[in-house]
């Protein structure tokens, strides 16, 4: 900590030459204030309130959107009305009960023996049963005719005590598309940042976090990185413009939140849906700088997206390798199949040992022929042995191998 020098530090007499005491106790406590807000807290950590926080949120946020998937089934959103009618239905039967008197109890009992007899119990069982169903009719009836007559438009968002089910079981948040969903999570997150900074700092003179700093303090608490252009804008301005209902920033740059640590979670669907209307307002009356520009998040916008590479289960085709050293076409890449053998020694004109890549040069360790070797693998096939110098050519059945002629033409490999 930064202080100025006193006499209670063993200094004999302390003098100011500049200014009096008074004006540089508050300009070091100014230049203080200033170093903490523009310094980040290192080693600043969510502490158990804030994760406790977070926890409920996210059931709960989890809850709201299953309820609004619900509400669009309309066969799941029947029976949730007819679910309810019916649980209001027993909860006043059984506060009827309850208000009897005993002897009125007694009274209703002995009605009941006497009239328990064989064909009036089951005369009583079929009237009963009719009465039910005909409820039931009644209740389905009611539920349809009381589904038709709310007008959820009409009605004041922060009025509305249940914002999962408005009377007809449909939900206020009925008509949330996920720019609603991840602007109010946006409202909640940055309320709850700011909450969280100055109860786990707990620093009287550093209260907020400014701006430059908001990347490091959401990463740091919600462990995920924070990006405008999610959200399709630019400035941190004209983010905080869309959820000044919650948080604002202040004329030093830093952010103040409009709403209590205790602000129950329901008013952050209020505060969206009344903003979703008022949006929606503007886009009809044919303002288009009031519809929102955000990006889906990643599992919804990338689905399937392992298969986006030609059908190759997400690996491109293999390229042919090139330079130095690279096997010719034919020998494993592209459409060339191995080349075939040359078929220069079946007749044909002898190959050119001078055109290989490699060709064997040095002494050779076998002693020189005594004669010259005649032309092989050349010359006419006609009757010349394969072996020997003019023998016929070996036959299987009568027939010449190698179609009749020398397989490597006249006295190949033979000696005079």
């Amino acid at each position: 900590s930064f202080t100025l020098p006193s006499k209670e530090e063993g200094c004999d007499e302390v003098k100011y030459l500049w200014s009096k005491e008074a004006q540089c106790q508050t300009y070091l406590k100014k230049w203080v204030l200033e170093r903490k807000m523009t310094q980040r807290v290192e080693d600043l950590q969510p502490s158990d309130w804030f994760k406790q926080k977070l926890s409920v949120w996210n059931r709960l946020l989890g809850l709201w959107k299953r309820k609004q998937q619900e509400f669009k089934d309309p066969v799941r959103r029947r029976n949730a009305l007819l679910a309810k009618k019916r649980a209001e239905a027993a909860k006043k039967k059984a506060e009827e009960a309850k208000k009897e008197t005993p002897k009125e109890a007694e009274e209703a009992e002995k009605k009941d023996e006497e009239a328990a007899e064989g064909g009036e119990e089951k005369a009583e069982g079929g009237e009963e049963k009719a009465e039910e169903e005909k409820a039931e009719g009644g209740e389905e009836k009611a539920a349809e005719d009381e589904e038709m007559q709310i007008d959820a438009e009409s009605l004041d968002p922060f009025a509305v005590e249940d914002v999962t089910n408005l009377g007809n079981g449909e939900p206020l948040f009925s008509n949330f598309t996920f720019e609603d969903w991840m602007l109010c999570s946006l409202r909640f997150e940055l309320h709850l940042l700011c909450h969280a900074f100055k109860h786990d700092l707990d620093d009287p003179d550093r209260t907020s976090f400014t701006e430059n700093h908001l990347g490091f303090y959401y990463n740091k608490y919600y462990k995920r990185q924070f990006s405008l252009q999610t959200f399709g804008v630019k400035t941190t301005e004209e983010l905080i413009a869309m959820v000044k209902d919650s948080v604002e920033l202040t004329d030093t740059n830093t952010f103040a939140t409009q709403l209590s640590e205790d602000t129950p979670l329901e008013n952050f669907v209020r505060l969206t849906e009344d903003l979703r209307r008022d949006r929606q307002l503007r886009i009809d009356s044919g303002d288009e700088a009031a519809q929102l520009k955000f990006q889906k998040p990643i599992s919804q916008q990338n689905g399937g997206a392992q298969q986006a590479a030609g059908g190759h289960g997400g690996y491109a085709a293999r390229p042919a390798p090139t330079g130095k050293g690279a096997p010719a076409q034919g020998k494993g890449y592209g459409k060339g199949a191995p080349a075939a053998p040359s078929r220069a020694g079946y007749g044909g004109p002898p190959p050119s040992y001078g055109a290989q890549k490699r060709p064997y040069e040095g002494a050779s360790p076998y002693p020189s022929a005594k004669t010259v070797r005649a032309a092989g693998y050349g010359g006419g096939g006609g009757g010349g042995g394969a072996y020997g110098g003019g023998a016929p050519a070996p036959s299987y059945g009568g027939a010449p191998r190698y179609g009749g002629g020398g397989g490597y033409g006249a006295s190949a490999y033979s000696r005079r």
